[in-house]
């Protein structure tokens, strides 16, 4: 009964960490008074990354193919950073010292203007994170949205 206690504490410390999702761009300020350009997608058909554009908003969508700009979507590229051996740390700080681990994706789209394409990159990246300070944090889920945001700030800060 005695090993039984501390084994119960230990596993109730372990279950109250919670994991969380930050981005690595401060999404919570971003600017919109850029005048937007409406542009035309070729390949809708790319759900993922036509949803990660959409909720973006740096564009007005077109469903009309006369239009002046077009763009076309690449399928992006998941990219992440190994947590390694780290979960031992919250697992012996009993969630104290938090665990880490990065992961995102590289989004990539061609913009067409007449005989002009420009290609476009960007790097969206995040950090999940094991911890109980996760309960006290502002938590951002990884998906479309939040890409969609996170591609925003970027495209915001190289066009300013």
């Amino acid at each position: 009964m005695k090993r039984v206690i501390p084994a119960l504490i230990f596993f109730i410390l372990f279950l109250s960490c919670t994991t969380t999702y930050r981005p690595d761009i401060s999404i919570s300020e971003i600017d919109d008074t850029n005048p937007k350009k409406t542009v035309y997608i070729k390949n809708q058909e790319l759900e993922y990354e036509f949803e990660i554009f959409k909720s973006s908003n740096i564009y007005d969508i077109s469903q009309d193919p006369e239009t002046r700009i077009h763009v076309v979507l690449l399928p992006f590229e998941r990219v992440s950073r190994p947590a390694e051996l780290t979960f031992l740390l919250p697992i012996l700080t009993f969630g104290i010292l938090p665990e880490q681990w990065g992961t995102g994706i590289v989004y990539k789209f061609n913009i067409e203007e007449g005989e002009e394409i420009i290609s476009k990159k960007y790097v969206l990246t995040g950090l999940y994170e094991k911890s109980i300070w996760g309960n006290f944090r502002k938590d951002y889920t990884e998906n479309e949205r939040t890409y969609g945001l996170m591609l925003r700030a970027k495209f915001n800060e190289n066009e300013n």
